[in-house]
């Protein structure tokens, strides 16, 4: 699984990262709450 994983390339990976992200978000907004750290962690360090 994280051969294939693996040889995505990046801009894909962080694509499928957003949609997850996304359905996650609307799907079960309590459980994307401990998450929302990481996003905005990884946003201010870009």
């Amino acid at each position: 699984m994280f051969s294939k994983w693996n040889q995505l390339s990046l801009v894909k990976r962080i694509i499928v990262g957003l949609i997850v992200g996304i359905i996650l978000a609307i799907a079960a907004p309590d459980a994307a709450k401990p998450v929302e750290l990481l996003g905005s962690l990884f946003v201010g360090a870009l």
